[in-house]
């Protein structure tokens, strides 16, 4: 099935030769383990101790959660606005 929204697969991303699937997977995870630990640093520097940590962590991550809540709740919105304007 092709789309006119989407661009041919040719130009999307390509795998290097030498990286499997399994890879990429295992590369992710470890920028995501990468990332997080940025983040509890930074925390740290901005906090006494591990309670105030875990609290900060706890709020920056329902501040995330409601962010992208709100993001879905819009796309969500957007597409049935989309669809009754096309009669589906």
């Amino acid at each position: 099935m092709t789309s006119d929204s989407l661009p041919p697969s040719e130009l999307g991303p390509r795998l290097r030769q030498a990286r499997t699937p399994a890879r990429a997977i295992s590369e992710w995870l470890d920028l995501m383990d990468l990332c997080e630990r940025f983040l509890l640093g930074m925390l740290s520097r901005a906090t006494a101790c591990e309670r105030e940590r875990k609290d900060a962590y706890r709020r920056w991550y329902r501040e995330r959660m409601e962010e992208h809540d709100q993001d879905l709740v819009q796309l969500c919105t957007t597409l049935a606005e989309r669809s009754r304007e096309h009669g589906r």
